[in-house]
């Protein structure tokens, strides 16, 4: 590949531009050649840092030597009839390295077509997105803590409900109640019917940057505090599904910090029925800015290159530019 750059180039770019984009390829994703018949011709520094194999291991060998098993057959089936019809195929892929470890890549893979119109060679670029897997793994565990929270938080409801007639229990059981819900990372409330606050936790403040003393009293969700920042059939749906269906509803939702920027929220907003009555209504939001930023600019840093590789001119010239790539790296790293 290190001969191929300069004919594809040709007079248009210096020796320092070639040298910059190799620089910029071994930064920020793994590349390999292939011939028509998959076998590798080429990887750069990144691939044999990432799959801790030497280049004299990888040099001849098919992709197979880095298979996982984690995925169907099919899909390899799938990705090979893509290719060789001359069509980019895009797609995450579960590797095992050397050593044993394994790591995930959002991977694409275009063919460079001979005269005739068929494919003699395949390049790949891949991107490591171990770390976005790992995010929306802890996002499925998040909303699993997430409903747990909510059931506790519920069956804390139904004591004191139960407590109220009995002097001087009520007392005791709202305090355990607040001691439990300060205590939680969550942003938690509790409205009447209507939306209302009659409660906010203490980490309302972290969440939102709004103190529990400033929100109580006023409705909850509204662009004057947090909210008012979604569609407004969203809010309709929101509403019907508490109010009129009195079933929970789980979303999605960005909201404003006090602030004026913007965060990420997984949200569970569930009805407290008396009697089959609505009684209050209890919201729950767990900030997940983060996860969904860190997803965010790796998505769109994929969808560039995957974009850029349908053609092998397209690649080079986006490369060529190697301060965008470099730039997008280093954000990536310090997310």
């Amino acid at each position: 590949m290190n001969d191929i750059f300069p004919q594809i180039i040709g007079q248009s770019a210096s020796m320092e531009h070639y040298n910059a984009l190799l620089s910029a390829l071994n930064q920020a994703a793994l590349v390999s050649e292939t011939d028509s018949k998959g076998n590798i011709i080429f990887v750069n520094d990144k691939f044999i840092e990432v799959a801790k194999y030497s280049r004299e291991e990888l040099i001849g060998q098919n992709h197979r030597i880095l298979k996982s098993g984690h995925q169907p057959e099919e899909m390899f089936i799938e990705l090979w009839k893509t290719i060789s019809a001359g069509r980019v195929w895009h797609g995450e892929i579960k590797n095992r390295a050397k050593d044993g470890s394994y790591y995930w890549v959002e991977t694409s893979i275009a063919p460079i077509l001979d005269p005739n119109g068929k494919p003699e060679r395949y390049i790949s670029v891949r991107f490591v997105v171990t770390d976005k897997r790992i995010n929306e793994e802890r996002l499925i565990i998040q909303n699993t803590e997430l409903e747990k929270t909510k059931k506790a938080m519920l069956n804390i409801l139904e004591d004191v409900e139960e407590e109220k007639n009995k002097t001087g229990l009520l007392a005791h059981e709202l305090q355990k109640f607040k001691i439990a819900l300060d205590g939680t990372s969550d942003h938690v409330i509790i409205t009447d019917p209507n939306g209302t606050i009659l409660y906010a936790n203490a980490s309302i403040e972290r969440v939102t940057g709004f103190s529990p003393q400033e929100v109580i009293g006023k409705k909850a969700g509204t662009k004057e505090l947090w909210g008012g920042n979604m569609p407004q059939d969203f809010y309709e749906k929101l509403w019907h599904t508490v109010k009129i269906d009195k079933k929970p509803f789980i979303a999605e939702i960005r909201n404003k910090r006090k602030d004026g920027s913007f965060y990420e929220a997984l949200t569970s907003i569930s009805p407290i029925l008396h009697d089959g009555e609505l009684e209050f209504i209890v919201g729950i939001e767990r900030d997940v800015t983060r996860e969904k930023e860190i997803d965010k600019a790796k998505s769109e840093f994929v969808s560039i290159a995957s974009h850029q590789l349908r053609t092998p001119m397209g690649i080079i010239k986006w490369y060529l530019e190697p301060c965008r790539a470099i730039n997008t790296w280093k954000m990536l790293r310090r997310r």
